[in-house]
């Protein structure tokens, strides 16, 4: 019998109010369709952290015939305490 993994410890950090810029598709490439959706600007809010989103990022994304999209996202946090935090994401959402 296997043994089961303890559910993960988790902990409220933060809320994300992202302002995006109109997606742009970038055409077919050897995967699938590409497109990048900007990342401009937005609020961090929340018990842990606090600032603003920089206007240095985007959503890189490439969507599959079969209607996946793999994500590949990067953008920047400044905190109200001016500290800057580079922000990765990367993953795969199918879906409307």
């Amino acid at each position: 019998m296997m043994s089961r993994l303890p559910p993960p410890a988790l902990e409220h950090v933060c809320d994300l109010e992202v302002a995006l810029d109109p997606l742009r598709e970038m055409g077919p490439g050897n995967a699938g369709q590409r497109r990048i959706i900007p990342i401009v600007g937005g609020r961090v809010s929340g018990p842990k952290i606090n600032g603003v989103i920089l206007n240095i990022g985007a959503d890189w994304q490439t969507v599959f015939a079969n209607g996946m999209a793999e994500l590949d996202t990067r953008y920047a946090i400044e905190t109200d305490d001016g500290a800057l935090v580079e922000i990765r994401n990367f993953g795969y959402r199918h879906g409307p």
